[in-house]
């Protein structure tokens, strides 16, 4: 494969990864598992979407370049997902496709280990329908969030989930860039392309490839917290061992339209995959390069981009609204709304007692387009604090350990997987402590090839964007928050 791959780059031409014995099937038949094989095709008709071809143009790529002309540019791709989740889940390395800066097209070799984030409980998801006042447990395959390294000699890093119909992160490696995979059927459906143009696509690609320096759009996040309460601050932040953001994900019946639980990726695969990237950020972002460090198992004690904290996500519950539930259209009445449902409400919502009262962070993810922004929290520094077990948004003395996230395109937010991670890690840095930068304050990682504003600046998140927390914030404010109110989380 290397050999044949190389020459291929090397002649400028579009690389299009195939599984070899699949070429005229669709993607939704199951493909037979012969173990990954990535092959290197050229072809006049048919170039790799975002890459252009030569004499003609499919209705494959013709969709693919059109959603691309509006999240930015992208490669399209069909990737062997069964052999590579096996592979993976075997502890076998994997290549994946990588886009550099340039969009040019080449692979990176992934080690990942399995990060298993649900609570030992965590069996089921949940959906709830607040019209009949029922639900449903939908029983969750193994788990499928992994972490690891590209290339170990390079020092990258790689956050994914896998499983047999999906692969969807990041893979970071200097010089070449932060490259994201994700699937294409949701962004087909979130942008409304019609059934004939999904198909023609799908019958092609079955993932998107994308450098986050070619990103399109923005989320705007100046003054999206509804209640500012300051964090307690001034203690050390030399914490004695891991502490535990036990965590529920919520969401509205949009997000269950958005992420059907029979699509390639269901409402509740999304969440665990989002929250993936946060434990991620809290324990391994961009370890020191040396001989030592275990980004598979994230133990390396470099924590929230600065030495600040270390905390481990531990995800509670996963559900969502099918019918009723939460539905303001504007940010800060949803957000209000799924507090009364998540704590005030009778099962099915909770159970007794209320799961999400019991757990330090709770999320809601949207489906729709939410009017005045794309993400709220209800308060900096309101991790687990309640007033009489109840969080009121409206009385200026009380803390709450809620969030809210847009999942969905709209609202120029592109809602792709880049700007998806930003957005919620940006809502939850408010809950654990860490405060808007009016001023963006600018910080470089992948070790220092890459410099932009950091994850709590207030203008707006774009392709230059980093995961980093400030010295001042992962020190001063969210290492000792969390040492005080997750220390006695069992």
């Amino acid at each position: 494969m290397s050999a044949l791959c190389a020459d291929v780059r090397a002649q400028g031409a579009p690389l299009l990864l195939r599984d070899s014995d699949i070429f005229t099937r669709m993607r939704n038949v199951r493909r037979l598992g012969v173990g990954l094989f990535f092959l290197c095709v050229v072809s006049a008709l048919h170039g790799c979407g975002g890459g252009g071809g030569g004499g003609g143009e499919s209705e494959a790529d013709k969709v693919i370049n059109s959603l691309g002309s509006v999240i930015g540019s992208i490669r399209g791709v069909e990737l062997d997902t069964d052999s590579i989740a096996a592979d993976v889940r075997a502890g076998r390395t994997v290549e994946l496709p990588f886009a550099k800066v340039n969009n040019d097209l080449i692979t990176q070799e992934v080690q990942l280990t399995l990060r298993n984030l649900r609570n030992p409980e965590l069996v089921a998801a949940y959906v709830k329908d607040g019209v009949a006042n029922d639900f449903e447990a939908l029983t969750l395959p193994p788990p499928a969030t992994y972490q690891g390294v590209v290339e170990p000699d390079r020092g990258g890093v790689a956050v994914f989930t896998i499983n047999d119909e999906v692969v969807e992160g990041n893979i970071l490696v200097a010089p070449d860039g932060w490259s994201v995979i994700e699937p294409l059927e949701p962004l087909l459906l979130q942008h409304d392309f019609n059934e004939s143009q999904r198909n023609a696509a799908l019958a092609k690609y079955n993932h998107v490839v994308y450098n986050v320096m070619n990103a399109k759009g923005h989320i705007v996040v100046d003054d999206d917290v509804l209640s500012l309460q300051a964090a307690s601050a001034g203690r050390s932040a030399g914490l004695g061992g891991s502490l535990v953001l036990s965590v529920v994900a919520d969401g509205d019946q949009e997000l269950y339209g958005a992420y059907p639980p029979d699509g390639v990726m269901p409402f509740w695969l999304k969440q665990e995959a989002l929250f993936n990237v946060v434990d991620w950020l809290f324990n391994c972002v961009e370890p020191d390069a040396n001989d030592d460090n275990s980004y598979a198992r994230c133990d390396n004690a470099f924590d929230g981009g600065s030495d600040g904290f270390q905390a481990t996500v531990r995800i509670d519950r996963l559900e969502v609204w099918k019918a009723g539930g939460p539905a303001g259209p504007a940010r800060d009445d949803l957000l209000e709304q799924s507090i009364v449902a998540t704590h005030e409400a009778s099962p099915p919502c909770c159970g007794p007692p209320h799961t999400a009262g019991r757990s330090a962070l709770v999320n809601f993810f949207s489906g729709k387009s939410v009017v005045g922004g794309a993400g709220l929290a209800a308060g900096i520094g309101g991790l687990d604090i309640y007033d009489d077990a109840t969080c009121h948004l409206r009385a200026a003395d009380s803390l709450c350990h809620h969030c809210i996230a847009q999942l969905v395109a709209g609202n120029e937010f592109p809602g792709t997987v880049f700007l998806q991670e930003l957005l919620l890690a940006h809502e939850i840095g408010h809950v654990v402590g860490a405060h808007e930068q009016i001023n963006p304050l600018f910080a470089c990682w992948l070790f220092g090839e890459q410099c932009g504003p950091n994850l709590m600046g207030s203008i707006a998140f774009g392709g230059n964007s980093k995961y980093l927390f400030t010295d001042d914030d992962a020190t001063g404010r969210i290492g000792p928050l969390l040492e005080e109110r997750l220390g006695e989380t069992p």
